[in-house]
């Protein structure tokens, strides 16, 4: 076998090697010793030829001819087995899948049945869940009920003790409130408020940050802030609070009012005017506005418009004693002018009383 492999291996050297019609011509030592070990391959390569030669070929054809004899009957064998046992195998195995199939279905039934029952059960449970919310719900919206019932009561309390002048029992009450609601903004204002009349003016303070912290735009309690911060002669916040009262709130008349009085103290005429005439805007029908007016012209030296501004402030029900009108300094440059005595005659008979109209 090993000799029918060589065959064609050398065969293949004797061509390349050696192609017909050229010889090697040594031309250097390298070359010469070359052509020698050329020279040693050709010749055993004519002794692998004879070798070749010897070789009975018939006889090498005749062992692979048996063997392939053998190989031809175990093959034909095998497929004989394998054709008893593939059928057989058909046959087992749909057995065993018809069992395994009827095994599942049995196992899927009782899963099936299994959720059936799971989710008979959420049915009941979420309806109970639900009997029970609602049941909750009502009665956490009774109590807020309650609650907000008794909140009620106790502001009207609180506010009728405020207007009684009865400032400690007001803040006791809106104590109670914030103790039912500690979120309640108004109640802190409120509170605070009391406080201011107390002068008990920390507390205030602390009372009107506390309702702007719960509800940053109301407007309100940065205006009684602002209250607060003139009176601890901190102008700069006070005048932060009067402008933060007025962004939540643009027809916040007391804000100008205050915002133009602080200006026309600060010797900022431009500014009091611009607030003091706005608050006019806001409500044309105020006095109050036009009597600040009156105070804010007496000290620009403008004598007529402050006489008209007063006089119109006088004439929409300035309910101010006229001692307070001429004891304000800001009316000094006016003071000396007839029609200013005329007005405070006619609108105040008796000079012991409010003005009338």
């Amino acid at each position: 076998m090993k000799r029918l492999f060589i065959l064609p291996i050398l065969i293949f050297l004797s061509i390349n090697l050696f192609p017909q019609g050229q010889e090697a011509k040594p031309e250097s030592q390298d070359v010469q010793a070359l052509y020698t070990k050329i020279n040693e391959m050709q010749k055993t390569i004519d002794d692998l030829k004879l070798v070749i030669e010897d070789t009975n070929f018939e006889e090498s054809i005749d062992y692979y001819k048996g063997i392939s004899s053998d190989i031809d009957k175990k093959f034909n064998r095998s497929m004989m087995g394998l054709s008893i046992l593939i059928p057989f195998s058909i046959i087992l195995f749909g057995g065993f899948s018809f069992f395994d199939s009827r095994k599942k279905k049995i196992q899927l039934d009782g899963i099936t049945k299994e959720q059936e029952n799971i989710r008979a059960d959420i049915v009941r449970l979420s309806r109970l869940f639900k009997i029970e919310k609602i049941v909750l719900d009502s009665q956490k919206k009774a109590e807020e009920s309650a609650k907000q019932s008794k909140s009620s009561e106790l502001f009207v309390e609180a506010l009728n003790l405020a207007n009684q002048k009865k400032y400690e029992e007001a803040v006791a009450i809106y104590k109670k409130i914030l103790n039912l609601f500690p979120d309640n903004a108004e109640a802190f204002n409120n509170l605070g408020s009391s406080y201011t009349s107390l002068k008990r003016y920390m507390q205030a303070k602390e009372s009107f940050i506390s309702a702007i912290m719960l509800r940053p735009e109301y407007s309100d309690a940065h205006y009684n802030l602002g209250i607060i911060y003139r009176i601890l002669d901190e102008t700069t916040k006070a005048i932060d609070s009067y402008k933060k009262a007025i962004e939540h709130d643009s027809n916040h008349f007391d804000a100008y009012i205050n915002l133009g009085n602080i200006y026309l103290e600060i010797n900022n005429p431009s500014e009091a005017f611009h607030y003091y005439s706005t608050a006019t805007k806001i409500s044309p029908d105020d006095p109050i506005g036009y009597f600040h007016l009156a105070r804010f012209y007496s000290k620009q030296k403008e004598v007529d418009r402050a006489i008209e501004n007063l006089r119109t402030s006088l004439e929409k029900g300035y309910n101010r004693p006229r001692k307070y009108i001429e004891d304000n300094e800001d009316f000094n440059i006016i003071e000396e002018d007839p029609r200013f005595q005329i007005l405070l005659d006619k609108f105040f008979p008796d000079t012991t009383q409010p003005c009338k109209h």
